[in-house]
């Protein structure tokens, strides 16, 4: 193969002049660290033709201000600054492979691993060249939310992406539980407050589970299982009886109502949550069973509600989310299995097929079926 004749000394510098307008028509175009196809660079028109371009790029990359990178399937060229050119010039051979790489990764970064596959270098090399780069304070290492054992370099002046970070949820890499808990039960109280209706109850009735005091002609709670109240009713701001919404109701909170109340609320400081970082607390809401999705057949976006009525609470406790104690009339939070008489009867574990209390003789199942 025949070497290309050596350039003359006015070509040299009419090719200098020629990359160094390219350089600085890429660095008005785009930020510092930009891709920019070979189209891109035409457009520009400081090439006259497609091998004159190359020419150009050929020259920018031996001097370090443009790098080779594959992005979208094709050819591209990065910008750098001039002091980093300068930087990078200085380097050992392995050593600016390793830097191109992890330059080549954006925001992603580089496993060492990785490193080691796509140079083709033995760990060892890829160790030393690492060692320089941060010792010059090229690039620096990161830990990883999805892979905390790893050791994940990248670009120093550049910040990790989410996929590193693992989004506002997280913090050093390890996830932020006391945030998570804290914003879900403030987005769950919230979805209670739009779910349940107050509801109106007639002048002189008394809305069940209201406390009274008892008197001396009551029969003791646990004498007979007509006398032992059913369950606690929630009772609303009015000491009303709280029931859910008809199903025709479709004024429930949705995502960007909920992003909208966090900011007006200020609850959290310095961090700006995202549309996907509601979608993930509502579904972990929703993989508990505390909320669930309520679609809109207006074409708008569906809604959320409460599956059930929460009762007090003490968030921060390591409990908050168990089974509460009885109250101190022993009444505790119901269900629907404390709607069975088999829920709240006195002699359920004396309760036996063929014995003296049996399922068979018990008079309450029939008038509960029939309701």
């Amino acid at each position: 193969m025949s070497e290309k004749p050596a350039k003359t000394a006015a070509e040299a510098a009419a090719l200098k002049a020629k990359w160094s307008a390219m350089y600085d028509k890429c660095v008005e175009a785009k930020p510092m660290g930009a891709y920019f196809s070979l189209e891109e660079l035409m457009e520009f028109g400081v090439a006259m033709s497609d091998t004159e371009l190359l020419a150009i790029c050929e020259e920018l990359v031996s001097c370090n201000l443009f790098a080779v990178a594959m992005a979208k399937g094709s050819l591209r060229y990065l910008t750098r600054g001039k002091e980093l050119a300068i930087k990078i010039t200085g380097l050992q051979t392995d050593t600016r492979v390793v830097y191109s790489h992890i330059e080549a990764s954006g925001t992603n970064g580089m496993w060492k691993r990785s490193l080691c596959q796509k140079t083709n270098m033995h760990d060892n090399r890829v160790v030393k060249a690492i060692r320089e780069l941060m010792a010059k304070k090229l690039i620096r290492e990161i830990k990883s939310a999805k892979a905390q054992n790893r050791r994940i370099y990248i670009l120093s002046h550049l910040d990790p992406s989410e996929e590193n970070t693992g989004g506002n949820f997280f913090s050093d890499g390890a996830m932020d539980t006391g945030l998570i808990e804290a914003l879900g039960e403030f987005i769950l109280r919230h979805i209670e407050t739009h779910s349940w209706a107050e509801q109106k109850v007639p002048a002189g009735h008394k809305a069940r589970g209201v406390k009274r005091k008892r008197n001396a002609d009551d029969v003791p709670a646990s004498a007979d299982i007509e006398d032992l109240p059913m369950f606690k009713v929630p009772l609303g701001p009015n000491k009303h009886p709280l029931v859910p919404f008809p199903p025709s109701h479709r004024d429930y909170p949705t995502v960007s109502t909920i992003m909208d109340l966090i900011d007006e609320s200020g609850v959290l400081k310095d961090v700006t949550l995202q549309e996907h970082d509601v979608k993930q607390l509502l579904g972990k809401l929703e993989y508990e069973e505390l909320v669930e999705q309520v679609p809109n057949l207006d074409g708008q976006p569906p809604g959320y509600r409460s599956t059930r009525r929460v009762w007090d609470r003490h968030p921060g406790t390591v409990d908050w989310n168990r089974p509460l104690d009885p109250a101190d009339d022993g009444v505790g939070p119901g269900d629907g299995f404390t709607q069975v008489p088999c829920g709240r009867c006195p002699v359920f574990k004396a309760c036996r097929p063929g014995g003296v209390v049996s399922p068979e003789t018990c008079e309450y199942f029939e008038p509960w079926l029939k309701f």
